[in-house]
C-alpha cells in the first residue's frame, strides 16, 4: 500500500509539470538571472538607502547612530533652506534645458530628414558634442565663459555690451550652465527624433500633399502625432538625466554663488563627503528618486492615454 501511494504521488507530480506549463515557465526561468542581478545592484541598494534615511548617522561617529524616523525628511523639507534653493535650480534647469533641446532637436531632425545628400556626414558631425566627455565639455566652456579671457565676453564687447561675470553671478551662471548642457545633449534628442521620423511611412505624407496640405499642417496633423511616442521616450530620459546632473555644474560653478546653481547630485555629494551626514544625504537621494519616479510615471501615462 505504501509503495502504491508513493507511486501515485510521483505520478501526480509529473502530471503537474506538463509540457504546456514548462513552456509557460521557460521565459521566467530565462529572465531569472537578469532579475537577480538587477536586484543585487539596484533594488537592494535602493532599499538600504531608504533604511539609512531613517537614521541620524555620521561617518565620523557611526557607533552613535540613532533611529530618528522621518526627522531627516522634516529637516530637509521644513528647516534646511538650501534644499529648496537646490530644488528651485534643479527644476528650473530641467525645464529650461529640455525646452531648448527639444525645440532645437525637432528643428535639427526635420532639417536632417530633408537632406537628400550628406545626411550621414551631417549626422556624424552633429553627434560630436555628445561624444565628448562631460568633464572636457565643462572645462572648455569654463574657458569660454571666463570674464577676462573668455570668447563670449570678447564677442559681446564687440557689439558694445559690457563684460559679464558669467560664472560668479546667479542669473548669468544659471544660463551659462543651461547653454553648456544644451550644446552637449541636443544631439541625443535629435538622433531619437530623426530615427522616429525616418521610420514613418512615406505614403501618409504623399497622401497629405495630394490633398493640398502645406508643411505646417503636415507637421501639426501627421508628423508630430506620429513621433510623439519617441518624443516622450526622449523626454523621459532627458528629464532623468537633468535631475541627476552633476559634472557640468560642478566644473563651471561648483554650485555657486552660494547654492544658487547647485543640483541635487552636488548637494548630496556635499552633505555626504563634506559634512559626513549620511542620513540627510540618503533622505535627499530618496526624495530625488520619488521625484524622478513620479515624472516617469506621468510620461508613461501620457503614452498609455494616447495609445488608448
Amino acid at each position: 500500500m505504501n509503495t502504491g501511494a508513493v507511486q501515485d504521488t510521483a505520478r501526480r507530480g509529473r502530471g503537474w509539470l506538463t509540457p504546456a506549463r514548462k513552456q509557460a515557465l521557460a521565459p521566467y526561468l530565462l529572465m531569472a538571472p537578469a532579475f537577480i542581478i538587477l536586484g543585487a545592484i539596484l533594488v537592494y541598494p535602493s532599499i538600504y538607502n531608504i533604511y539609512l534615511s531613517l537614521w541620524k548617522w555620521r561617518l565620523t561617529t557611526p557607533h552613535l547612530s540613532t533611529f530618528v524616523g522621518f526627522a531627516n525628511y522634516v529637516h530637509l523639507l521644513w528647516v534646511d533652506p538650501d534644499f529648496w534653493e537646490v530644488t528651485r535650480f534643479s527644476l528650473g534647469f530641467t525645464v529650461a534645458t529640455i525646452a531648448l533641446e527639444f525645440i532645437i532637436g525637432v528643428a535639427s531632425a526635420l532639417l536632417l530628414y530633408g537632406l537628400v545628400r550628406g545626411r550621414r556626414l551631417m549626422t556624424s558631425f552633429l553627434l560630436t558634442p555628445y561624444m565628448v566627455a562631460p568633464i572636457a565639455v565643462g572645462l572648455g566652456w569654463r574657458l569660454m565663459w571666463d570674464r577676462d579671457i573668455g570668447i563670449v565676453n570678447l564677442l559681446i564687447t564687440l557689439v558694445g555690451v559690457a563684460k559679464v561675470n558669467w560664472l560668479a553671478e546667479t542669473g548669468p551662471a544659471f544660463w551659462a550652465i543651461v547653454i553648456c548642457e544644451v550644446w552637449r545633449s541636443t544631439p541625443f534628442v535629435t538622433m531619437i527624433l530623426l530615427a522616429g521620423i525616418t521610420a514613418l511611412p512615406n505614403e501618409v505624407f504623399e497622401a497629405a500633399h495630394v490633398d493640398g496640405a502645406n508643411r505646417v499642417q503636415v507637421f501639426r496633423r501627421i508628423t508630430f502625432p506620429l513621433i510623439l511616442p519617441p518624443l516622450v521616450v526622449a523626454l523621459l530620459f532627458q528629464t532623468i538625466f537633468k535631475l541627476r546632473v552633476f559634472d557640468i555644474p560642478y566644473i563651471l560653478t561648483e554650485g555657486g554663488p552660494g547654492t544658487s546653481t547647485m543640483p541635487y547630485g552636488l548637494f548630496i555629494q556635499r552633505i555626504y563627503f563634506r559634512y559626513f551626514d549620511v542620513g540627510n544625504a540618503a533622505a535627499t537621494s530618496v526624495i530625488l528618486l520619488v521625484l524622478g519616479a513620479g515624472i516617469a510615471f506621468a510620461y508613461l501615462r501620457l503614452i498609455q492615454d494616447r495609445d488608448g
